[in-house]
């Protein structure tokens, strides 16, 4: 079953109320339920990146495609980063949240490498270095 962007969105809704009402009363159901919906959010935005992924093969043709997987890991790390981020957050760890994003930065900044080797290689050799 595939929910659209709008079912998606409705749900949500739906959800956050349910767990805002259930907050003071059952804290743990609450939680469960946002984690339940940010579980789902998660899921089509994977099923989205396949979209994505098939589309840039797509228009690249003959071009280096190991760029195009670099930029699809990097869309990826942000999404997984930002989403255990949050999740963080909303648990009482900011703490906790702060370390996952800078270790998402540290992993980015990894992921690029070879593209910023690239870049230097290409300008040492346009000035002839």
């Amino acid at each position: 079953m595939s929910l659209s962007l709008i079912q998606l969105a409705v749900l949500s809704l739906i959800v956050v109320f349910a767990a805002v009402i259930l907050k003071k009363t059952q804290p743990d159901i609450s939680l469960l339920l946002c984690l339940g919906i940010c579980i789902l959010i998660f899921m089509y935005i994977l099923q989205s990146f396949d979209e994505i992924y098939r589309f840039l093969q797509y228009i690249t043709g003959g071009m280096n495609v190991s760029y195009i997987g670099i930029l699809v890991k990097l869309l990826g790390l942000s999404y997984i980063c930002e989403f255990a981020s949050g999740i963080c957050k909303d648990a009482g760890y900011s703490s906790v949240s702060g370390q996952i994003e800078i270790a998402g930065r540290v992993g980015m900044i990894l992921i690029s490498l070879p593209v910023i080797r690239a870049i230097i290689e290409t300008i040492y050799g346009f000035f002839g270095i």
